[in-house]
């Protein structure tokens, strides 16, 4: 099982017009974060603290359409991140492979169950950064 497990989001760096909206999708994707947690079958494959989690649950959407190997750069990250998902026999491998001496990789997942945590992931990540921010954020949620 997998669970992509998101903390309190914030936005604290998140600059807002008179209305209390933000002026760009890309500032709501760089500056609304959260802690993230990438956990299967209780164990822990990456950590991270403040994690653009917005911009990550919309490359997840995107990947979702188009699958292949889920690679994802961020705005906000100096590097790829280090975690992928890749096709393996029968369905999908979480590998973190931040240092290469160590590369670390979850069992293989069906297709579903991918599915599953990342669609729990982005309707967490929607319903925090609504309750958050307001409605008007709905617009920059992919």
């Amino acid at each position: 099982m997998l669970e992509i497990h998101c903390g309190d989001i914030i936005a604290d760096d998140l600059s807002l017009d008179a209305d209390g909206r933000s002026r760009s999708r890309a500032e709501v994707n760089v500056h609304v974060e959260a802690d993230l947690a990438i956990v299967q079958d209780g164990r822990e494959l990456y950590a991270e603290i403040l994690f653009p989690v917005v911009e990550l649950s919309a490359a997840l959407k995107a990947w979702q359409h188009n699958r292949g190997t889920f690679e994802y750069e961020s705005m906000s990250l100096a590097e790829r991140w280090a975690v992928r998902f890749v096709p393996a026999e029968g369905g999908w491998r979480v590998v973190n492979d931040e240092d290469p001496q160590r590369v670390i990789r979850g069992g293989v997942l069906a297709t579903h169950e991918m599915d599953a945590a990342v669609d729990e992931f982005r309707e967490r990540v929607r319903k925090s950064t609504v309750d958050l921010l307001g409605e008007w954020i709905t617009e920059y949620l992919e």
